[in-house]
């Protein structure tokens, strides 16, 4: 692929991506072209094969409901793009009404489903990710399928689906960071080393490496412990009334 580009039919200041996601695709080569909305897909030969899209420029309106400026096309402003790959990236939901129609619950628009168990209203019934979830990330959507999976294993079984906790004591003892002054500047926030340019473009590999074990500590260090109390100083009961809740 010689070139990707992004069209956008906000600014770049209103696209729903973390910021250095945005910065490190710009620094990869990808171009992003802001204020444009499709018309069209267009196709040539008699197989159809895809030879662009045709696009209208947009500005920006009033707010809408989602605290964004809603685009408005600009007449006339109509232009064609050449491309050989077209991927839609649209906010989609799911159809969880048309799917299921009243075979299960629903809440919000999405199937309703116990959050351990994945379990709908109907017995024997799992959903998870986006379905139940609403929109959320591919963490979330991996995780409910492991859960989900595990809580099948065990209703097919003719058990409890609900996953059994067992709680468990840690087995190293890590001592408290020192508390820094008042007035000390807190450390910057440990950065973890990436791939270059030249190593990450035309592959798969992991972008964004592990932090270091010095910068693990030293990033460990800059976390406020919340379990921490200074006998006689009065400070654990200040930190307490700070966030509104009582010593123990």
């Amino acid at each position: 692929m010689k070139s990707v580009t992004i069209l956008y039919r906000r600014t770049r200041s209103e696209m729903p991506a973390f910021r250095d996601e945005i910065d490190e695709a710009v620094n990869e080569g990808v171009e992003i072209v802001p204020l444009v909305a499709p018309l069209e897909v267009n196709v040539k030969g008699k197989d159809g094969k895809l030879s662009g899209v045709t696009l209208i420029r947009n500005s920006l309106g009033p707010v809408d409901a989602s605290g964004r400026r809603s685009p408005a096309p600009i007449k006339g402003s109509e232009y064609k793009l050449a491309l050989d790959t077209l991927i839609v990236a649209a906010g989609e939901e799911t159809a969880a009404a048309e799917l299921l129609g009243r075979a299960v619950n629903l809440s919000a628009g999405c199937v309703a489903a116990n959050p351990s168990t994945c379990m709908t209203s109907m017995r024997g019934v799992f959903a998870g990710g986006d379905a139940s979830r609403g929109p959320g990330t591919v963490v979330n959507a991996l995780a409910d399928g492991r859960n989900a999976a595990e809580c099948m294993d065990r209703f097919l079984a003719g058990g409890n689906p609900a996953r059994e906790f067992r709680p468990s004591m840690p087995s190293v003892h890590v001592e408290a960071a020192p508390r820094p002054d008042r007035d000390e500047e807190a450390p910057p926030r440990a950065k973890p080393k990436t791939l270059s340019l030249k190593q990450r473009l035309g592959g798969f590999k992991e972008v964004e490496k592990a932090l270091s074990e010095a910068d693990a500590r030293r990033e460990a260090g800059r976390c406020l412990r919340c379990d921490l109390e200074f006998p006689g100083s009065g400070e654990d009961e200040e930190v307490c009334n700070a966030v509104g809740t009582e010593k123990s």
